[in-house]
């Protein structure tokens, strides 16, 4: 091949040839790419350590996943329950409805049931709580965060009466 291309004796059949065989090298290469992809999420689930940098890459590339939206009409509702009970069936994971939260926009209370009724799930308020954080609409406060850097800085506190000598513990209680 390399001598024809060298000579100038390039055909259509060549060049179609030499594009599919392009075609078959980046198709190796992607495949090659997911396997490796595959086994660090591999050795990721059997190490299990949730601290590392990789499970936080992966938890904010999904972190949209929580949240479906759709407008309140019957017909985009019904469709709603439809795409979920088909992912239950194809993917074989249940969705806990007991852990599940409607958010509405301001309605007349009898349709809020209806929605309710229809997809088997309450209404949630908010502020609620995902993961330790409030989920509050618009810019999040100091107030809004206060219970979680409370809570952080007694587990740091607890810590340190634990791990740090008493001289580490006064500059700890200096800061």
């Amino acid at each position: 091949m390399q001598d024809q291309f060298e000579k100038g004796n390039v055909t259509e059949e060549f060049t179609m040839h030499m594009v599919d065989q392009e075609n078959q090298v980046e198709l190796l290469l992607q495949q090659e790419q997911m396997f490796w992809k595959q086994k660090s999420r591999t050795k990721w689930d059997n190490d299990n350590d949730k601290s590392t940098k990789f499970f936080h890459a992966m938890a904010n590339r999904n972190r949209n996943d929580i949240f479906l939206f759709c407008n309140a009409s019957m017909r985009s509702i019904k469709q709603l329950v439809n795409l979920l009970q088909r992912y239950q069936d194809t993917s074989g994971q249940l969705i806990n409805k007991e852990k599940c939260k409607l958010f509405l926009s301001p309605m007349n209370t009898r349709r809020k049931l209806s929605i309710q009724e229809v997809m088997g799930i309450k209404e949630g308020m908010l502020p609620e709580k995902y993961l330790g954080v409030p989920l509050v609409m618009g810019r999040v406060t100091k107030a809004a965060l206060a219970p979680l850097v409370d809570k952080i800085r007694n587990r740091a506190a607890r810590w340190a009466g634990k791990m740090l000598s008493f001289q580490g513990r006064v500059v700890l209680a200096r800061h």
